[in-house]
């Protein structure tokens, strides 16, 4: 397993390098740091923490008191650099001196240093939004806790402290303002550790960094959370084994009423793990169960134990049997069509967890602490969960599968898959993009893999421009059955080259494939270009290691190949109607 951030020793952290990462299926990621301070010791902590995820990153930085001119300037180096994602990483001090001496300053005077301050840092923002659709991730301003003058500071509004906290808190107002600017929460760092670990005098005086070694650790940590959230590599399914893992005891040996996991140790520990895992469940992570038991045994307790805090149907799968959970796992993925490399295991046997790690590698394991009272902070300092694209439509990801185990049984029954899809009675909502769908659209392009023909990554500021760009058309693409809603699934971008249109994407998550609604999405994007007066229709197809399966989805559906070389295939629409792309099975209807 390789070295965590906290535990690696410094020099063999500077020797990483990219022979540690396949470049083949690495992902690029040009990353630029807006700095006032001295910050080129955290590249090598954020480089390692990059290649830890297989990601390959490229820096820039900007000259020293120069950020104003490289947000300003269109023509600058930062975007020539054409960045994925800005940080801007600050130091108040520099920002103010003033402040620092503030029981010099009238309140007035305080107010008119914060207010400069607040300018500054918006002046950057709105400059590198006009020049760049870049994800901008803000570093808010370090609380010192240590109070010069004492307790009298807590209650007096021009401390130190309390400017910084003020400061901060507009800081927070200023993100929740603009989309696609998210905040790296210093101070969160900070009460890990302690600010006196955190900040290094010396450094700063010496160099003008300010942070400690430890300090670095920690800021990578956190900053490389949003790179991992942006490129899409966020866990998806947490798979948990039972006994000892849910709850204290084997049920099996024990029995129903033998097991803990109330409110009183050792079940106490499990019954706080069981309410995080509802939490990240909330938040639209998948649980799903692994265990070799006796299915009886362990559905009896989600049903009867009184102080049980998961359910059956808190779970999107469900293996429980004596198979290896080698094979469970690989069910698990293929059940809700969900990579290996987006799921976590979670089990108290270090066999099971060695195995796991063995043979399927793409798998993050994680041995359950021996001792009882680590369990309910297992998944504390695990960058899996960390997702800056939540909406409240993923609060229902396990009742999507949940109905589509539903789905499935059904279409078991009926062997003829016609008769099957006349069954669900499906029906779609199709039209032009929303502006209330933006995130979700957005969201869909970092995180679609499979069924995605050019996997070109939007995030929500580009997604707004296309939606408001006459020559561009983005369609999604909604639907619905007996079982449940989909919610939206789908979403296709036309561009306007010339006098002709190109699908610059085309995708469908995975929850919706094989029932036709890929069709009628293609449909109207085919309809959509010949409301746009174009000669012609082109769409392409970007092969990576995951979307094999749709690489004739063109040629299948009325396109004709043009060109082809290793990086794509292009294609263009050569039939007079769309009767061929009829799906009879679906209600269409727009939104």
């Amino acid at each position: 397993m390789r070295e965590s951030i906290f535990s690696i020793p410094y020099i063999k952290l500077l020797k990483s390098n990219k022979k540690d990462i396949n470049l083949e299926l690495s992902i690029p990621a040009k990353i630029a740091l807006l700095k006032n301070i001295t910050i080129e010791p955290l590249i090598p902590f954020l480089q390692y923490q990059c290649y830890s995820k297989n990601i390959n990153p490229e820096f820039f930085l900007n000259d020293h008191d120069n950020i104003i001119h490289d947000a300003i300037d269109k023509n600058s180096k930062l975007y020539k650099f054409k960045p994925d994602i800005i940080y801007l990483i600050l130091s108040l001090e520099n920002f103010s001196e003033r402040l620092f001496n503030s029981h010099s300053l009238e309140s007035d005077e305080i107010e008119n240093e914060i207010s400069k301050v607040i300018e500054f840092i918006t002046l950057i923002i709105k400059s590198v939004r006009q020049n760049s659709q870049a994800t901008i991730i803000l570093k808010n301003f370090e609380e010192n806790p240590y109070l010069s003058s004492g307790i009298s500071e807590i209650l007096n509004k021009n401390s130190n402290l309390n400017i910084t906290k003020k400061i901060n808190e507009l800081i927070l107002n200023m993100v929740n303002k603009y989309k696609n600017v998210y905040l790296l929460d210093i101070n969160l760092s900070i009460s890990k550790i302690g600010y006196e670990n955190f900040i290094d005098n010396r450094n700063y005086f010496t160099s003008k960094n300010p942070y400690s070694e430890l300090a670095l650790r920690h800021i990578s940590f956190e900053a490389s959370k949003y790179i991992a959230s942006i490129k899409g590599l966020t866990k998806k399914c947490i798979v948990l084994d039972c006994d000892n893992t849910l709850w204290a005891g084997i049920v099996g040996e024990d029995g129903l009423s033998g097991i803990q996991c109330g409110r009183n140790p050792p079940g106490s520990y499990y019954y706080l793990f069981q309410q995080k895992l509802l939490n990240l469940k909330k938040n639209g992570f998948l649980l799903a169960i692994n265990s070799k038991n006796n299915f009886q045994d362990v559905i009896d307790v989600f049903d009867k134990h009184p102080e049980i805090l998961l359910k059956k149907n808190d779970f999107a799968s469900i293996k429980i049997n004596w198979e290896d959970k080698v094979k469970n796992l690989a069910d698990i993925s293929n059940e809700l069509n969900i990579s290996l490399d987006h799921i976590v295991f979670i089990d108290d046997s270090e066999f099971e967890v060695e195995m796991v790690h063995k043979l399927l590698p793409q798998v993050e394991t994680i041995l359950m602490p021996k001792n009882l009272s680590m369990i309910p902070n297992v998944l504390h300092n695990r960058d899996f969960f960390d997702r800056i694209d939540y909406i409240g439509s993923d609060i229902n990801r396990t009742d999507f599968f949940i109905a589509e185990k539903q789905r499935l049984e059904e279409k078991q029954k009926i062997r003829n898959i016609s008769e099957y899809l006349n069954e669900l009675k499906l029906c779609t909502r199709i039209s032009s993009a929303k502006e209330n769908e933006i995130t979700r659209i957005a969201q869909l392009t970092q995180k679609t893999n499979q069924f995605n023909l050019t996997t070109k990554r939007y995030n929500e500021v580009t997604i707004e421009n296309y939606i408001n760009d006459k020559r561009i058309e983005v369609i999604s693409i909604e639907a619905e059955d007996k079982f449940g809603d989909y919610g939206l699934i789908g979403v296709g971008i036309i561009k306007n080259v010339s006098d002709y249109k190109i699908i610059d994407t085309f995708l469908m998550s995975c929850r919706a494939l094989g029932r036709g609604i890929e069709i009628i999405l293609l449909k109207e994007c085919i309809k959509a270009s010949l409301n746009m007066d174009s000669k012609a229709l082109y769409g392409i197809y970007m092969p990576t290691n995951k979307n094999l399966q749709v690489k004739d989805f063109y040629s299948k559906n009325g396109f004709e190949v043009i060109s082809s070389n290793k990086d794509q295939t292009e294609f263009k629409w050569t039939q007079n109607n769309l009767h061929e792309l009829e799906q009879n099975h679906i209600l269409e209807k727009k939104k």
